[in-house]
């Protein structure tokens, strides 16, 4: 695959003075494969009309485990991610590396997931392990919307997410919803759905597969906190240069053919950063459109008669309840989804 980001120019980068990239990333994805069980419509990577742009495949052992070898001896904490453009829970031997990486004390470990294939067996082992953190990507609480846009069995779903409740010790681990706002999915009775039920409900902005533009108007740009806060890692060792990066297409080098520490402190990365400092965005294919920078902005709204607090971005909106009904009414916020 040919980089875009080898055709960049760099000229009168000097990074004398520039802030200073962190020692670590706050967090890792390890995607543990791009494939997936659904094809959903509206998915930016298996939806309706997209053109698959890389090769797909699963996370090998000698890829995973020396990537959560290298984070558990790092001297600060880690949130790690085994998750990507696909379904998690396809990989043979996901529950052998989720037991792996949540047995490392300094890495809090979680994924996202369509919950379809989630059985109770499954939910039991998974909550064995040391999870911190788990999100479902359900999309509404109508059955005939959901199956429209999904093509499972929302009721078989939502039973297996309220089965895993059921096995939580205490407050953990933390668990979130998530739904995207399509124009015809009623996302208050999703809300409601969830609400009283996990740690927060999230409803994402809609954006058609292409589309990385979460604003619905123009306000100044800043560089993306992304670039200074998470490394990306895809099932075959590529560094992708973030989350918006479903394709790797920014050539930023591979693990473990370079280690994890010299792929996030790499001139090919430290080049882009360097970029978005300048307000040379432009110059970036990946982000000339894309706004994901913007979520750095929120803002809160307490609807005390409801007992909800809500938190906002431009690309989505959480809810959770402010008073003790909530089982997150004093946690800090949950990884995003």
């Amino acid at each position: 695959m040919t980089s875009q980001t080898d055709s960049i120019t760099y000229q009168g980068i000097d990074r004398t003075g520039e802030a200073a990239v962190p020692v670590y990333p706050k967090s890792v994805i390890l995607e543990t494969t791009n494939l997936c069980n659904l094809k959903c419509k509206m998915c930016h990577v298996w939806g309706e009309g997209v053109s698959q742009k890389r090769e797909t495949g699963f996370m090998p052992e000698s890829i995973w485990k020396k990537a959560i070898d290298e984070l558990s001896a790092w001297p600060e904490a880690v949130n790690v991610a085994l998750h990507g453009a696909g379904e998690a829970l396809l990989h043979k031997d996901f529950l052998k590396i989720l037991t792996y990486a949540t047995s490392k004390k300094n890495l809090s470990v979680g994924f996202l997931s369509n919950g379809a294939l989630l059985t109770r067996e499954l939910a039991e082992r998974i909550m064995a392990t040391d999870i911190a953190w788990i999100g479902f990507s359900v999309d509404g609480a109508q059955e005939e919307k959901y199956n429209k846009y999904r093509g499972t069995d929302l009721r078989k779903v939502e039973s297996a997410i309220e089965y895993l409740l059921t096995l939580r010790r205490g407050k953990k681990p933390v668990v979130f919803v998530n739904m995207v706002a399509l124009p015809d999915i009623d996302s208050e009775l999703f809300v409601q759905r969830w609400v009283d039920k996990v740690d927060e409900v999230k409803v994402s902005r809609y954006r058609p597969a292409g589309h990385r533009d979460f604003l619905t108007e123009k306000i100044e740009r800043i560089p993306c906190h992304l670039l200074d806060e998470m490394l990306v890692i895809a099932w075959n060792g590529q560094a992708a240069l973030c989350c918006e990066d479903i394709w790797a297409d920014v050539a930023l080098g591979k693990f473990p053919e370079e280690s994890l520490y010299e792929l996030w402190h790499s001139q090919r990365l430290n080049k882009v950063r360097d970029l978005h400092r300048m307000g040379r965005y432009g110059d970036i294919p990946l982000c000339s459109d894309c706004d994901s920078w913007s979520n750095t902005l929120t803002s809160t709204e307490l609807r005390e008669s409801e007992n909800l607090k809500l938190t906002k971005c431009a690309a989505q909106t959480s809810y959770q309840r402010i008073k003790e009904t909530s089982p997150a009414a004093n946690e800090d916020s949950i990884p995003a989804g």
